[in-house]
C-alpha cells in the first residue's frame, strides 16, 4: 500500500469524476491542495475498506477496479464491482456509526483518492459545486436503492433472482463466490424456490447457466 501527499498530480483525472463535474482542472487541482487530502495505491486483494474501524473519507477510484463483498459468517455474497469514476465510502461521513457497511476490496492495481470527512467539508465551502455534485450522487443512489428493494418486496422469485444477478453481473455474467444453498439465503428463499425461479428464467431464454456462472441474455 503506498500513499501520495500530492493529490493535486491527479487533477486532470479526478476532474473527470462526478464530484468535480463542471469544476476545470485547476480549480480540481486547487481543491486537491487540501493538506489531509491524498491518494492511495492498492495491490490486488489488498482491502482499501473494511468492515470495522471504518475511516470516515469519501474515495474516488482514479484507477484499476474494486470489489464491494459482504460477509455473514464464512459466507462472501459480491454486492457490485467498482471502476474508475466510481464512489466510495459514503456511508462512512457525516454519521456516527464506526462500522462501515461492507468490505472492498482491490482488483489488480488500483489507485484511489481519499477526501478525509474535514477535507470534503472543506471543499464543499469553497465550492457549492462540489457539495451540489455530492447532493445528486445521493439522490442518485437514493432511486437505486429504491428500485432495488421493490425488486425484493414486491416481484415474484423470478424477478428477484433476475435482479440480483444483473446487478452482479460483469460483462453481463454473474459468478456466484458460494453455493445455491447461500445463494437462496441472501434472496431469503428456499433452495427449491431458487431452483424453480432458475429454470423458468433459462427456459424463458433470459439466462444462461454454467455451474455458478449465470450470463444474462438480451433479446
Amino acid at each position: 500500500m503506498a500513499r501520495s501527499r500530492s493529490p493535486a498530480a491527479y487533477a486532470s483525472l479526478a476532474a473527470t469524476t462526478f464530484l468535480f463535474s463542471g469544476l476545470t482542472e485547476e480549480e480540481t487541482e486547487a481543491l486537491l491542495g487540501h493538506p489531509e487530502a491524498f491518494v492511495q495505491s492498492y495491490a490486488r486483494g489488498e482491502r482499501i475498506r473494511t468492515e470495522h474501524g471504518a475511516f470516515r473519507a469519501l474515495g474516488i477510484l482514479l484507477s484499476g477496479g474494486a470489489v464491494v463483498e459482504k460477509h455473514a459468517g464464512s459466507s462472501v455474497m459480491r454486492m457490485s464491482v467498482l471502476r474508475p469514476g466510481d464512489l466510495f465510502g459514503a456511508a462512512s461521513i457525516f454519521c456516527e456509526a464506526e462500522d462501515y457497511v461492507a468490505q472492498i476490496v482491490a482488483d489488480g492495481h488500483t489507485r484511489a483518492l481519499i477526501l478525509p470527512e474535514t477535507a470534503l467539508l472543506s471543499m464543499m465551502h469553497r465550492d457549492q459545486r462540489v457539495m451540489e455534485n455530492y447532493i445528486r450522487y445521493l439522490t442518485a443512489r437514493i432511486r437505486f436503492l429504491s428500485v432495488r428493494i421493490d425488486g425484493f418486496v414486491c416481484g415474484g422469485s423470478e424477478e428477484r433472482v433476475l435482479l440480483f444477478l444483473s446487478n452482479n453481473a460483469e460483462q453481463g455474467v454473474c459468478t456466484l463466490p458460494y453455493g445455491m444453498e447461500t445463494f437462496a439465503r441472501t434472496l431469503s428463499m428456499s433452495r427449491a424456490t431458487l431452483y424453480r425461479a432458475l429454470d423458468a428464467l433459462a427456459d424463458a431464454g433470459r439466462i444462461r447457466r454454467n455451474g455458478r456462472s449465470f450470463t444474462i441474455l438480451t433479446d
